[in-house]
């Protein structure tokens, strides 16, 4: 494995670093030597802190900023970030500072998460990077799994309400009954986007991912809101945030059924695998049944998409407060999960 050449700031001992690391086959190593980060950093330019008379601790390139964001899948905080920048080799090569280059410390990579978070490019960002990992052998896949999952809020609901309970005994023959008010902690939230939504008689505070998943288990689509937004409402910007074609097969489970989706696949001629959702009175239908089977065995590849996410990139629940940071860290997380299984898929991972 050969290295570039990174700055002219480079020591001996730089270089002899950098010599030992190449002897390692990491992931990060890997992914450093197939990406062109060029690109990316084409990408980054508006948050160039050169345009914008930025000096001092905030002075760093935004690529190096961004490889910060990237790398914190390990589950790291800012202030274990900070210290893993000024102790790891590793992570001090992937973020391209050399060994006595200052490193960021925990409030600098809080600002310019806002930054990143503000900017708007993430879906430049996250597009570049699927465009890089296509032309390195990632294949696109036509069989599309629309789904979405909950993501527990960082903030907790507090706020005490009174409710009424059961009737006392003593007043359960009078014509108004009193009642025992009771003090239950239902909690409001510090966090001013969250809210509740329940599956399978689960209730969850937070955020809902909505996704478009290949066949491969590739995120190519992400978009979040509050978890009480239904699903079949984002069912047309999910289309639209994937590379779909003509007679792709696009399949979803029963929360997505509804006539305006249906008809928005027909439109685009794509193949319709919805599954069929009873209405109210109507009869069985085994033809129907059998349908929902079919289609419900392709689902086994979103969910393990979601289980890996919820495992080992943070989105069990989420670190930060508000929808928009909610959104950023959902994003690079996933990005990190893309990037990650696409290199295994197209077998240059040695993870």
């Amino acid at each position: 494995m050969e290295f570039s050449m990174r700055t002219d700031k480079m020591t001996l001992t730089d270089y002899e670093i950098q010599n030992s690391l190449a002897k390692l086959e990491h992931f990060l190593l890997q992914l450093d030597e197939n990406i062109n980060w060029h690109r990316i950093k084409k990408i980054l330019e508006p948050l160039d802190p050169s345009r914008r008379n930025v000096a001092g601790r905030d002075s760093y390139e935004p690529l190096k900023m961004f490889k910060v964001m990237l790398i914190q899948w390990y589950d790291l905080s800012d202030p274990e970030m900070e210290f893993y920048l000024k102790t790891n080799l590793l992570f001090m090569h992937f973020c391209q500072f050399s060994i006595t280059e200052s490193k960021p410390d925990h409030s600098t990579i809080c600002r310019w998460r806002n930054r990143f978070t503000e900017s708007g490019l993430f879906d430049s960002i996250f597009q570049g990077i699927m465009d890089e990992l296509h032309g390195l052998g990632l294949e696109v896949k036509h069989g599309k799994m629309i789904d979405a999952t909950l993501v527990t809020a960082h903030a907790r609901p507090r706020k005490k309400v009174i409710i009424e309970t059961e009737p006392t005994g003593d007043d359960e023959q009078a014509e108004t009954p009193t009642y025992d008010a009771s003090e239950v902690v239902v909690r409001k939230s510090c966090d001013p986007n969250a809210d509740w939504s329940a599956r399978a008689n689960i209730c969850t505070y937070g955020y809902k991912a909505h996704t478009v998943v290949d066949s491969n288990g590739i995120v190519e689509g992400l978009s979040v809101t509050p978890a009480n937004v239904h699903d079949t409402v984002m069912f047309p910007a999910l289309l639209d945030k994937s590379p779909l074609s003509e007679g792709d097969t696009v399949y979803a489970d029963k929360g997505y059924h509804s006539e305006k989706n249906k008809e928005l696949l027909k439109q685009r001629k794509l193949n319709d695998q919805i599954m069929h959702k009873r209405k109210r009175n109507e009869p069985e239908n085994r033809q129907a049944i059998e349908r929902n089977k079919r289609i419900a065995k392709q689902r086994y590849v979103v969910e393990r998409t979601f289980g890996s996410l919820k495992r080992s990139y943070g989105w069990a629940r989420t670190r930060y407060i508000g929808l928009l940071k909610t959104t950023f860290y959902l994003q690079i997380r996933c990005l990190a999960f893309n990037i990650k299984r696409a290199m295994k898929v197209i077998s240059l991972s040695p993870v």
